[in-house]
C-alpha cells in the first residue's frame, strides 16, 4: 500500500489539514479586521488586507505582493508556533520535507531510521500560507461585489 493511501498517515494528514484551517482562518479574520495602511491606496473600494490579498489573488497580484505574502507568513508562522508540539509536528508532516522525512522512517528497512530533522514552522507556514490561504483569498467573493460597510 502507498503511504499516501495508508489509513494512519491519512488521519495525520486530515488532522493536520484542519488544524491548519483553523489557522488560516484566524489569520484571514485579523487581515479582515486590519484597515490600515492599505497599500492599494484609497481609491481602490478595498477596506482591508484581506480584500486587498482576495483581489490581487483574484486579479493581477501588485508591485506589494511581496510584503503581503511575508507579512502573511509571518503571521502564520506566530500561530504554528504558539500550538503544541504535537500539532506542531502534525502539521510540518504535511509539508514536502515531513513526507519525505516520513517516507524514509517507514522505507528504512534495516537500515537506521533517519534523526527527525526537526520541525521548520517556517515551512509549516509557507504550506498553510499556498495550499490553504490563497485558497480560501481565490474562492472568497470578488472584492468588488461585496457589499460597502
Amino acid at each position: 500500500m502507498d503511504l499516501a493511501e495508508h489509513p494512519a498517515y491519512r488521519l495525520v494528514i486530515d488532522h493536520a489539514r484542519a488544524l491548519g484551517l483553523d489557522i488560516a482562518a484566524k489569520v484571514r479574520a485579523h487581515l479582515e479586521m486590519m484597515n490600515e495602511p492599505l497599500l492599494s491606496g484609497d481609491d481602490s473600494g478595498l477596506t482591508s488586507v484581506w480584500l486587498e490579498i482576495c483581489a490581487q489573488v483574484q486579479g493581477e497580484a501588485s508591485f506589494f505582493w511581496e510584503q503581503y505574502q511575508e507579512m502573511v507568513v509571518e503571521m502564520i508562522d506566530g500561530q504554528v508556533q504558539g500550538r503544541t508540539t504535537t500539532e506542531r509536528e502534525m502539521l510540518w508532516l504535511a509539508t514536502e520535507p515531513g513526507w519525505d522525512w516520513l517516507w524514509d522512517v517507514v522505507n528504512a528497512g534495516d537500515d537506521p531510521v533517519p534523526d527527525h530533522p526537526g520541525i521548520d514552522t517556517g515551512t509549516v507556514a509557507e504550506w498553510i500560507w499556498s495550499d490553504l490561504l490563497l485558497p480560501m483569498a481565490e474562492n472568497d467573493r470578488k472584492p468588488q461585489d461585496r457589499p460597502s460597510r
